[in-house]
């Protein structure tokens, strides 16, 4: 068994330093070819999120499948080779981290093949036994970002569906807790067309939430809105790049498919987009696929009134139950003495 190698830790100021250098090459993908195999690696990478994806073709385009130390040795029973070079991914609440490509480990006993290709198949096995996209919940998500959704399209685009900011605004229900919700007004509006396959549907609604994310609509003074200095061209583009690589993760096929394609056959160089903003949308999108607290919505976090809203149900709900537990203590002890 090798012995374990001294990494550097996340948490070092260089880190920092070597994350800035990393989306400073991101201009290197401005030729539709390169750009083209950046979206291939990222949409492979199902494990990790699409920005973390992008990380990883960086700094290696050949990796196979990557893993954190502790990750390959609990899951694997695998170690990092003593010179394997470490990569950068970013995490939550946190600077950075590092993983390690398959090729970058070796067993420490014989409990999977050693043989990587007969690994990579067990592993590719294992993802595949992940659930599908559950659209009911992504729907209900819809709301925290104060989003009314409505099945009443007749025209709209090709993808059927559109997504609006919207003057006259439309009362939604966000939920709170399992039993308690809060009603608010609403800040877009999606329609969609309800004559939609369910794949289809799924596809509309992540192109027209590329818009959002990637601050195409006016956002309330939430954000500065894009649209100004962007043509039809790079928005249309940056929100199907979007969708498309959150239906290609989820193995859902959709219409941004072909639009992308014609988009390579004939040209050379993407528009002016950027790529910060289209992985960031297809992140905040792919979070949308299970329950989400409501904290992790537009409206808790850019509402200033809403989260004073729940703020003070929160207060209320706290006085009646205090209210309650001395009432049921009471009757108890009344009923003693009787």
């Amino acid at each position: 068994m090798s012995k374990q190698p001294n990494h550097p830790k996340p948490e070092h100021p260089e880190n920092k330093g070597q994350v800035d250098l990393l989306f400073q090459a991101v201009s290197s993908y401005s030729k539709c070819k390169e750009f083209k195999s950046l979206l291939a690696f990222c949409a492979r990478f199902k494990h990790l999120s699409p920005y973390n994806a992008m990380l990883v073709q960086m700094q290696r385009p050949t990796a196979t499948y990557v893993l954190t130390a502790d990750e390959w040795k609990n899951k694997y029973n695998r170690v990092i080779k003593p010179d394997a070079r470490p990569m950068i991914i970013l995490v939550p609440f946190g600077p950075v981290d590092f993983v390690f490509d398959i090729y970058d480990t070796e067993p420490v006993e014989k409990m999977f093949p050693d043989d990587i290709d007969a690994l990579m198949d067990i592993i590719y096995q294992s993802e595949g036994t992940q659930e599908n996209t559950d659209t009911d919940t992504f729907i209900r998500n819809l709301a925290i970002h104060g989003i009314a959704f409505e099945a009443n399209l007749l025209g709209g685009d090709e993808l059927g569906a559109q997504i609006e900011a919207v003057r006259q605004k439309k009362n939604i229900k966000v939920q709170l807790t399992r039993k308690h919700n809060i009603r608010w007004d609403s800040y877009f509006l999606l329609s969609i067309n309800q004559q939609l396959a369910k794949e289809n549907l799924f596809a509309s609604i992540c192109f027209e939430l590329g818009h959002l994310f990637c601050h195409h609509l006016s956002g309330y003074n939430w954000w500065d809105s894009r649209a100004n200095e962007l043509n039809r061209e790079s928005m249309t583009f940056e929100a199907a790049t979007a969708a498309w690589l959150v239906c290609e993760r989820q193995g859902i096929a959709n219409a941004s498919s072909s639009y992308l394609e014609q988009f390579f056959r004939n040209h050379r160089h993407i528009p002016d987009v950027s790529l910060d903003f289209i992985l960031q949308a297809a992140n905040e999108i792919e979070k949308m696929f299970k329950p989400l607290n409501y904290q992790k919505g537009l409206l808790y976090k850019k509402d200033e009134k809403f989260r004073e809203a729940v703020r003070r149900q929160r207060e209320r709900r706290k006085e009646e139950k205090e209210l309650i537990i001395p009432n049921k203590n009471m009757n108890y002890k009344q009923g003693e003495l009787f």
